[in-house]
């Protein structure tokens, strides 16, 4: 199906990556059929096989009709939604923390079900607080954030008041305490995930600035000792989704080509400096495919395009622009960061 739709669009010869959720049929067609046509092992060359049966089904077999997919990226926000939601339940493994955390959310969860299932209860609350208490689902993991978020919002007095007028268990300030603090901890998330789900201004080289502050915000996030069993499988689950992503090269020329981050989110000399590198690499194979006469024009080398269909000969050459490759490199990156400051400034 996704074979089809890249070729419906003729965008199959353009694509250099294709960003899908987590979802195990998704991770299972990209694995069978990513560069399906070059792939084959020795053990594969050297498998026994049945003659007969390999004849008979050689009219069935058309290589062709096998879809060819790009490299497959796994999306940013979804595995962020993974972290909050699976790998946050390592915590409940501490006790303490899964007494607290069950009879605080427990509470929540009540005043959620009875303002969503009663309208009259709903009344109720609007008239004592003003607001109504949110619902969480199982689908979206920052639902269940912003019903906290509410209820933190209402205070302890008035959640309080809103319990007892519907017969509900009433939340002791214990309780209200670990939800603020449960707050704290995951605010990053979130507005990591709101930059992740943005449908303007989201680029792939904001990915790793993004883990790398969550997981500086999560390593200070300690105040509060009850909260450090989920500050702990966060950081886990941080390091185990995108510690591959954190090595990728591509993903760090994505960074250093943002004008908001250029090598700023390398920690050392060596590194940016080795980050340079990588990117001059990067800008070298560039220029090397877009130099290529099939690359730019039709049929042939430059030098056989008349000057009349020469459309790019106005371009200086390198000779004459008086710049080395690092040169215009460096050139650009600061120019886009200038524009960025100057558009932000104002």
């Amino acid at each position: 199906m996704l074979a089809g739709i890249f070729e419906e669009f003729q965008i199959d010869a353009k694509l250099q990556n294709v960003v899908t959720d987590n979802a195990s049929n998704f991770a299972k067609a990209f694995t069978l059929f990513q560069n399906a046509d070059d792939e084959s092992s020795e053990e594969e060359a050297l498998a026994v096989v049945n003659v007969n049966e390999l004849l008979e089904n050689a009219c069935d077999d058309d290589s062709d009709d096998i879809p060819n997919l790009p490299p497959h990226k796994r999306c940013g926000n979804h595995s962020l939604n993974l972290v909050a939601s699976a790998d946050a339940l390592k915590a409940r493994e501490d006790k303490v923390f899964q007494r607290s955390y069950d009879r605080a959310m427990a509470k929540v969860q009540a005043l959620s079900n009875v303002v969503s299932r009663s309208p009259k209860a709903n009344d109720t609350v609007e008239e004592i607080t003003g607001h109504t208490f949110l619902k969480p689902t199982c689908t979206r993991w920052c639902s269940e954030y912003y019903a906290v978020e509410r209820v933190v919002e209402i205070g302890l007095d008035k959640v309080v008041e809103c319990e007892t007028a519907l017969g509900l268990s009433v939340m002791t300030s214990a309780d209200m305490k670990f939800l603020i603090s449960f707050i704290k901890v995951m605010r990053p998330i979130v507005a990591a995930m709101k930059l992740m789900e943005g449908e303007n201004n989201c680029y792939v080289g904001q990915l790793i600035p993004t883990i790398m502050g969550l997981q500086r915000k999560l390593q200070t996030a300690g105040e509060d000792p009850t909260m450090k069993p989920l500050t702990e499988a966060l950081i886990a689950g941080l390091r185990r989704r995108f510690d591959c992503t954190l090595q990728s090269e591509e993903h760090q020329v994505s960074t250093m080509l943002h004008p908001k981050f250029k090598r700023a989110f390398l920690p050392d000399e060596q590194s940016r400096m080795q980050g340079r590198q990588l990117l001059l690499k990067y800008v070298d194979q560039v220029q090397r495919e877009v130099a290529e006469p099939s690359a730019i024009l039709p049929g042939g080398s430059s030098s056989e395009v008349e000057d009349d269909e020469d459309l790019y000969s106005f371009l200086n050459k390198p000779e004459q622009a008086g710049s080395s490759l690092s040169d215009e490199v460096i050139i650009i990156t600061s120019v886009y960061l200038s524009i960025w400051g100057f558009h932000h400034a104002g």
